[in-house]
């Protein structure tokens, strides 16, 4: 190498570890100039362009790299990173060929698991963990993957298994905690418990007593006026295609821009289109996934939010301990499983509000009820209670119904949900539909993982153990999506809605195509999104009670045809004059919510500080 080509070399990395990217592509270019078959300047140009965002360029990078030196495992190792990342074809060819060339590679194993973990390849994901544990029995990121995968398999124990040997193996192992505590809701449909498990989970991993004391104090208010402008932080992996995400497009499509300013903070670096809609709505878009949670709460600090809002903090890429160190002066939680686990200590509470509405937390049934008087109610694990008209929100439908009719040999149930959402229970309950009417077929599809041996098996077996013919199930295992996806609810009589863990994206398409959904209201909120969209539908009739009431109704309905045709016919009607698919009315609550929330700050901190006035005259007469 020449002396000019080491000396670009030398900058190009010195500019790269210290963090900056654009000066290190400079460097890089210039050295591969230079010296063009130099490959680790290609490898390292690319980990620069990934670093600046230039993922597209950070590929070509590393295909030059690699047609240098096509041996080399680390290169098809690093390709299949990329386009895993950006969500491109061919991730999984380029984990293989790396492991062609390196079959004890574990890092390619388990991202070849977390890929095929995504196409709904359950029992290969699976596999590829077993085949890391075959090499490195203590590897706690195998078995945490492993979990996932029997955790999306409906193998619930075998899943909370998983995630607790990757505990014990790496007790500091955040995401498999979160893992087990998410996992515990598709079987317990028990929001103390949940509340009680998400607190031992804050505790655990939260920030430091002594941080929480200094680092998690509320920011000074920017502006005491309960009428201007607030600007709301969205802490989730999920703005994009994904429910949570599609559920608040509205408030990103129809907020009033004088009154809310949004900001989101992505803890998942997202690249789909539909992130890119997000992206362009939002007034600030931060990724933060590469950020620890103290570092994305400094950051939302810095940005002065005065609501930072916590989406289904414990599912998927999200972060959930953020709130912990107290960034905004008011939290808010939406769209979680259960309760937040911050609230521990009541003097000084993390979340301020958990937003829901009255289908979700009826009222009667919490300590206390909420009106513009009185406190809002807790749930039974702490959160207080924001209740909004509707908590959900869809998206019109983009083309009518189907018209296809019933098949008249029988009834045609149906689920379309996660195989992890098919509980024990609920299966049995299904059997025993079947059970009752012989002639009656059920068809179970979501993505592709009906395609998979592992979840057909377990479904099989539990469907057998409880008297029921598995023979007259039907696995759709095509990946489908858009109309071919909704045109599968053409040939479905009646959707079957799971439980404990309850459908809500899947619900609502269902309903859209004119399909009634039969659902069974749980005791928490995770088994009542069903029951809060068929609510305000007024299609009690199809809310059963308790798992007889469920079979009950499922089999009268089967036996009345022209209730059926009847309800085709009207959920539709319902549906478009509903308040559902009203986007404006319900960013109009949420900005209402919003600044509901900061007049109470304000209250309790006038109310504080005159407190504190008192006893300060207290202290002096004394």
């Amino acid at each position: 190498m020449s002396e000019a080509a080491e000396r670009s070399w030398a900058e190009a990395e010195a500019a790269r570890e210290a963090g900056r990217f654009g000066e290190a592509g400079t460097a890089y270019r210039k050295t591969i100039a230079l010296v063009p078959d130099f490959m680790p300047a290609h490898v390292n140009s690319a980990l620069a362009l990934e670093a600046g965002g230039r993922a597209d360029a950070a590929i070509g990078e590393t295909r030059r790299a690699l047609h240098l030196a096509p041996d080399h495992p680390q290169l098809p190792f690093n390709l299949g990173n990329l386009l895993n990342a950006t969500r491109r074809p061919g991730a999984l060819a380029a984990f293989r060929c790396a492991l062609a060339l390196d079959p004890a590679m574990s890092r390619a194993w388990l991202n070849l698991g977390v890929v095929m973990h995504r196409e709904g390849a359950l029992s290969e994901a699976a596999a590829a963990a077993l085949r890391i544990l075959a090499i490195v029995p203590d590897h706690a990121d195998a078995w945490n993957n492993l979990g996932n995968a029997r955790r999306d398999q409906g193998r619930i124990e075998d899943a909370l298994a998983g995630y607790e040997r990757a505990l014990a193996l790496r007790p500091g192992f955040a995401d498999a905690a979160r893992n087990h505590l998410c996992a515990g809701l598709y079987r317990d449909d028990d929001e103390a418990l949940a509340g009680e498990k998400a607190r031992r989970f804050a505790r655990r991993f939260g920030p430091p007593a002594q941080a929480a004391g200094s680092r998690a104090r509320p920011a000074p208010a920017i502006d005491a006026d309960p009428e201007r402008a607030l600007r709301i932080g969205l802490l989730s992996s999920d703005l994009g295609d994904h429910p949570v995400g599609c559920n608040l497009a509205a408030l990103f499509e129809h907020r009033d821009r004088r009154r809310l300013w949004l900001a989101a903070y992505d803890t998942a670096a997202r690249a789909d289109p539909a992130s890119a809609w997000f992206r362009a709505q939002a007034d600030l878009w931060r990724n933060v996934a590469p950020l620890s949670d103290r570092q994305i709460a400094e950051q939302i600090r810095a940005d002065r939010i005065d609501i930072l809002v916590s989406l289904a903090g414990h599912f998927d890429l999200n972060r959930p301990l953020v709130a912990a160190w107290r960034p905004a002066p008011v939290q808010a939680v939406m769209h979680d499983g259960g309760p937040s686990g911050l609230n521990e200590d009541e003097a000084d509470p993390r979340i301020d509000a958990w937003i829901t509405d009255r289908w979700l937390h009826p009222d009667g049934e919490h300590a206390g009820d909420e009106d513009a008087a009185r406190e809002p109610a807790a749930c039974a694990g702490g959160d207080r209670l924001l209740r909004l008209p509707l908590f959900y929100n869809f998206l019109k439908p983009a083309r009518p119904p189907s018209s296809s009719r019933p098949d008249p040999a029988g009834t045609v149930f149906g689920s379309f949900s996660n195989p992890a959402k098919l509980s024990r229970a609920a299966l049995a309950t299904w059997a025993r539909i079947l059970q009752r009417l012989p002639q009656a077929r059920l068809v179970l599809k979501y993505r592709a993982c009906y395609g998979d041996p592992g979840v057909i098996a377990r479904v099989q077996a539990l469907i057998r153990a409880a008297g029921g013919d598995p023979e007259r199930l039907v696995f759709a295992a095509a990946l489908e999506t858009g109309h071919a996806h909704l045109e599968r609810y053409g040939a479905i009589d009646i959707a079957l809605d799971p439980f404990p863990f309850s459908g809500a994206t899947t619900s609502f398409e269902a309903l859209a195509m004119g399909v009634p959904v039969l659902t069974l209201a749980g005791k928490a909120a995770i088994g009542r999104t069903t029951t809060a969209i068929l609510g305000p539908l007024g299609l009690d009739e199809l809310i059963a009670r308790t798992p007889d009431d469920y079979v009950e109704r499922a089999v009268a309905l089967a036996h009345d045809p022209e209730r059926l045709a009847r309800l085709r016919s009207e959920i539709p009607e319902r549906l478009a004059a509903s308040p559902l698919i009203d986007g404006k009315a319900y960013a109009a609550s949420l900005e209402a919510a919003f600044h509901r929330l900061w007049r109470e700050r304000g209250e309790r901190g006038s109310t504080r500080e005159r407190g504190s006035t008192r006893e300060r005259a207290a202290s002096v007469l004394r």
